[in-house]
């Protein structure tokens, strides 16, 4: 059992809310997952062996680092380009028929990648090395929601990375598959008498409840409030802020439902639509990025007089 301390009083933000901090932690706990998978940990567990393939895997993909517990960070989205030159000394982009070797069924929460080799992959899309087959501006993706591959992601597309590199020496081969463990982890605790939401994947802290919304002790009371970008991105007081687009990203789950693709047990009463980001749209000044828990995918080119929602966040002490 995970065993959380309640703090004093003093502790301000800080405080961890006692019984219902502890349901939420342990629900948000992953199990000690044992795939039966060919995987096995290698570089004290920031690589992955697969033993089928003679192919070592970065564990985290790339812009997250493994710190024993957790993948952390945010994950980066790249153009092709810039996915290719992303390689280092042996780590290099995976061709297509490589990435697509990690697929596998979907298990229960919709992941088709093994979530123990690989905790905290992002749902979405993955570039290989590979280019289209048909499209000179295209190339090869694997989705790990769906678990099939792409031919036709244009280039410009920014989508995720996992390097990988053929194993060294050979004979790491040698030897049945080991078992792979997951530390117990709590990725969400509770703050401020549960209206705030600590992530320690990402060292980020949210309002547990969407603007417009209040916390008060069962649930997110209220209507959410909808605003354009130029006033979203002027909402939040006492380092409270907007999210960047790869923040609030860090929230989307692999599909639950057809209509929610966040947690309602750690963000209860969030409306199934659009949330601003703080992050200008990369190709049109008169738009930004939002991301749809609805649908569960970013959009970069939100025009930005749109009423859309907002949850804040600010960083974690």
């Amino acid at each position: 059992m995970v065993r959380l301390k309640k703090k004093s009083q003093g502790d301000g933000m800080n405080r961890v809310v006692g019984a219902a901090t502890m349901a939420l932690a342990l629900m948000a706990c992953d199990a000690m997952a044992q795939p039966a998978g060919p995987y096995a940990l290698a570089e004290g567990g920031h690589a992955v062996l697969d033993r089928t393939t003679g192919l070592v895997w970065k564990r985290c993909q790339e812009g997250k680092q493994w710190d024993g517990r957790f993948c952390k960070g945010i994950g980066k989205e790249l153009g092709w380009e810039d996915a290719r030159r992303a390689s280092n000394g042996a780590w290099r982009l995976p061709s297509a028929k490589e990435l697509k070797t990690l697929t596998r069924p979907a298990n229960s929460d919709g992941a088709t990648v093994d979530g123990a080799a690989f905790p905290d992959t992002d749902p979405g899309l993955f570039w290989s090395a590979s280019p289209s087959d048909n499209d000179p501006a295209a190339a090869w993706t694997v989705d790990f929601e769906k678990g099939v591959a792409f031919g036709f992601a244009k280039r410009s597309y920014k989508s995720h990375v996992r390097l990988v590199r053929d194993a060294q020496p050979p004979d790491m081969r040698q030897g049945a598959p080991a078992a792979i463990a997951l530390p117990a982890r709590v990725r969400f605790v509770l703050a401020d008498h549960g209206g705030t939401v600590i992530d320690h994947r990402t060292g980020l802290a949210w309002k547990r409840c969407q603007e417009g919304k209040q916390w008060r002790g069962a649930g997110c009371e209220g209507a959410g409030r909808k605003l354009n970008w130029h006033d979203a991105t002027r909402a939040g007081a006492g380092g409270w802020r907007p999210p960047q687009v790869g923040e609030l990203k860090s929230l989307l789950e692999w599909r639950r439902t057809d209509h929610e693709t966040i947690d309602p047990r750690i963000f209860p009463g969030t409306e199934s639509g659009v949330f601003w980001s703080a992050s200008p749209s990369d190709t049109n000044p008169g738009a930004a990025w939002t991301v749809d828990f609805g649908k569960g995918y970013a959009f970069g080119n939100e025009t930005r007089h749109t009423p859309a929602y907002l949850r804040l966040v600010r960083t974690a002490p």
